[in-house]
């Protein structure tokens, strides 16, 4: 262990010699009589300083004490949790100038991956060309206001639930899990008095539970990688989502940055298919784009 060294007469220095050695031979001796080994006992030897023999004593006892139990962190645990949660807070960017106050929170966020604070920022008309990748995120994530705004509001004929959604803190856990979202919970709780309104909610939750369950958070559903060659688009001209559009607009060339986009800047209710009528992204998911902004041109 490194530290500073003090000079002392040869007298001082045999005694201060002869203590540690005393140490090491009582401490090989208890190492015997207890079976500890080597392997359990080196790594702690280092923190005995030799010329502090008022605590040999102490310090030997907390090396072969396979009961001892070490100090408490002095550490403000509710102060370092605080920290981390603003520091997460900061790595979101809203990009609907409605969620300034908390980011996370909002339905169009970004978070910088790697800056390019000297790059050209692209303007509205130019042709932008991008390396991306599209992944799904859980609607379990959905917070109250996402279940409401971004799923009941779509629902025909139950908007006048918003209400008892709100009272009632329905998010995504909560709507997703039948255990919980059942009839009977539509109308004790929700106060749902139409059967057949109860039937309806009750059937579009199971149809976004089983939908979960078969398209799972970090599915792909689309990537420019397999295709060999960058994606360009004009930046404005509606020929990408919304989300998208406003993602790209925010960045430098080149940056890389994550999307996050609820379902109401993407493909929205209907979610998307391919040409063979396979799912590609499925109905109010929400997505997750990593993107590279690699050039940005106007063409004149």
């Amino acid at each position: 262990v490194p530290c500073r060294h003090t000079p002392t007469s040869n007298t001082n220095k045999t005694n201060a010699d002869m203590k540690f050695h005393s140490v090491l031979l009582l401490l090989n001796i208890s190492t015997l009589k207890l079976g500890i080994t080597n392997a359990n006992i080196a790594p702690s030897i280092a923190f005995i300083n030799p010329t502090k023999s008022a605590n040999t004593k102490k310090a030997h006892h907390h090396l072969i004490s396979s009961n001892a139990t070490p100090p408490p962190l002095k550490t403000n645990t509710k102060r370092l949790f605080a920290s981390n949660q603003e520091e997460n807070e900061n790595e979101w960017t809203d990009l609907t100038s409605e969620y300034n106050d908390i980011p996370s929170e909002s339905p169009l966020k970004k978070q910088i991956l790697q800056n390019a604070p000297n790059g050209d920022a692209p303007t509205k008309g130019s042709t932008v060309e991008i390396n991306y990748k599209g992944t799904l995120v859980s609607l379990t994530k959905w917070s109250v206001k996402d279940v409401i705004e971004c799923w009941l509001q779509d629902q025909q004929g139950l908007s006048h639930l918003i209400p008892a959604f709100e009272d009632a803190s329905i998010d995504g856990p909560m709507l997703l899990n039948n255990d919980i979202f059942t009839e009977e919970f539509a109308e004790s709780t929700l106060k749902v008095e139409n059967k057949i309104q109860r039937k309806k909610l009750v059937m579009a939750s199971r149809r976004l539970s089983k939908q979960e369950e078969e398209y799972p958070e970090g599915t792909m559903f689309d990537s420019n990688e397999n295709k060999g060659e960058t994606y360009k688009f004009v930046l404005g001209g509606g020929k990408v989502i919304q989300g998208m559009d406003k993602m790209v607009s925010s960045m430098k060339v080149g940056e890389t940055s994550r999307l996050i986009c609820r379902a109401d800047y993407a493909y929205g209710k209907d979610g998307v298919r391919k040409v063979n009528g396979d799912v590609m992204v499925p109905p109010f998911a929400t997505l997750c784009f990593d993107i590279e902004l690699v050039g940005s041109s106007v063409d004149e």
